[in-house]
């Protein structure tokens, strides 16, 4: 059984999230993608190992945070030159993030509905894909709003 088999709804979408932002950072690395990569990762199998024995907290997302963040300004040093462009993070409000989650969540809970209940066929998989894109898009709407 795996650790991520083991892990709650919640630690699961802790680590949803750090993935997502691990995915923003790699927008903004400018130089040794790579390397960053095996960072951030290592920083992310780190935190499996840690949620399977404590729950993470809000202070422990803003201490990840931090350290991914010093991590791009160390690996970014190349070229300060940045064109202000549509493809950048965008930090969005709390309610903003909340309603993303809700999104999150809706679109999982009938993910899961469709494991269940839909019969396993290349039909079913592209339906699977148009989700993903569906909470892509409504995620890009509400981010893009603010």
């Amino acid at each position: 059984m795996s650790v991520i088999s083991v892990m709650s709804k919640e630690q699961l979408q802790a680590l949803n999230d750090m993935v997502e932002h691990q995915n923003n950072i790699v927008h903004y690395c400018l130089s040794d993608i790579d390397a960053l990569r095996a960072k951030i990762e290592t920083i992310l199998q780190n935190m499996v190992i840690y949620n399977a024995t404590q729950k993470l907290t809000a202070d422990h997302l803003v201490s990840i945070e931090k350290r991914l963040n010093q991590m791009m300004e160390k690996d970014s040093t190349k070229s300060e030159i940045i064109k202000k462009n549509i493809f950048e993070f965008k930090r969005v409000s709390a309610k903003a993030h909340d309603d993303i989650r809700h999104i999150r969540n809706v679109l999982y809970d009938f993910y899961c509905w469709i494991i269940d209940n839909v019969p396993n066929n290349s039909e079913r998989e592209n339906g699977i894909t148009k989700l993903e894109e569906c909470a892509m898009w409504l995620n890009k709407s509400i981010s893009r709003s603010e």
